[in-house]
């Protein structure tokens, strides 16, 4: 009698530990898609205002107009843009496409882009472009 009473004490010390792992595994998950991944979203968008930021402003008037469009612009273009920035760009070729918007030469900006963004990624610039060309060309003249 006291040996059927081991098997079920291993079977049942065996079945807890595999509850506990599930429960441990399904915690995990939760942490990280409910806390960890908003709060990475939020910094890099911090992260990604500042950088703009810091690259225009070195021109108060570039500095204002860009502060200006940024807040006109809707939360989902915002995010979009926000991607495609996180996705390519780098503080090096922030810099770098600065030097070209500061000597004006357009397109040299335009060739970066066509070779570093794909077709959808461009089509959703172009179409950002469209909603606020008209804020876009009051500063651009």
């Amino acid at each position: 009698m006291s040996g059927k009473r081991k098997k079920r004490r291993k079977k049942h010390g065996f079945q807890r530990l595999i509850l506990i792992v599930v429960v441990l595994v399904i915690v995990v998950l939760l942490v990280f898609f409910y806390i960890i991944q908003p709060l990475k979203q939020k910094v890099t968008s911090a992260i990604t205002e500042k950088l703009i930021e810091m690259q225009v402003s070195s021109d108060s008037d570039a500095s204002a107009a860009a502060e200006e469009i940024l807040e006109s612009m809707s939360e989902e273009d915002r995010e979009i843009l926000e991607e495609i920035y996180k996705k390519h760009f780098s503080a090096q070729t922030i810099a770098d496409i600065s030097v070209y918007a500061a000597s004006g030469d357009t397109s040299a900006i335009i060739s970066y882009l066509q070779d570093e963004l794909n077709d959808e990624e461009l089509a959703q610039i172009y179409e950002i472009y469209e909603k606020y060309q008209d804020e876009l060309s009051d500063y651009l003249e």
